[in-house]
């Protein structure tokens, strides 16, 4: 879901850019199961991307995040329509995705 935010899915993104297409996705996925969007950690998070890489917008569809985060929640509910989990933990370890529901 994460890498069709991205404008080159199949070429590794930065680590600015995975995570924040992480961190987008399990908002948007979140959020389309009826849970409230953290605005506040949201604009933290793509603080601290864009200090250390500011050029992380490059490699996403849309530099505006709200428009992603809108655009990976229909995503979610013409795939995943009857999946209700939380995504409750998000990270990346050893170049793996790992994801915690409930």
């Amino acid at each position: 879901m994460a890498q069709t935010a991205l404008i080159n899915p199949d070429k590794d993104p930065s680590s600015e850019a995975a995570s924040a297409a992480l961190l987008f996705s399990s908002t948007a996925w979140n959020v389309a199961v009826g849970q409230k969007m953290d605005i506040a950690l949201c604009k933290a998070a793509i603080r601290q991307f864009e200090e250390c890489n500011p050029a992380f917008w490059d490699e996403f569809k849309s530099k505006k995040w709200q428009k992603t985060v809108l655009r990976l929640i229909a995503y979610k509910k013409e795939h995943y329509p009857d999946d209700g989990r939380i995504i409750i933990g998000c990270f990346m370890m050893e170049n793996k995705v790992r994801v915690e529901w409930v």
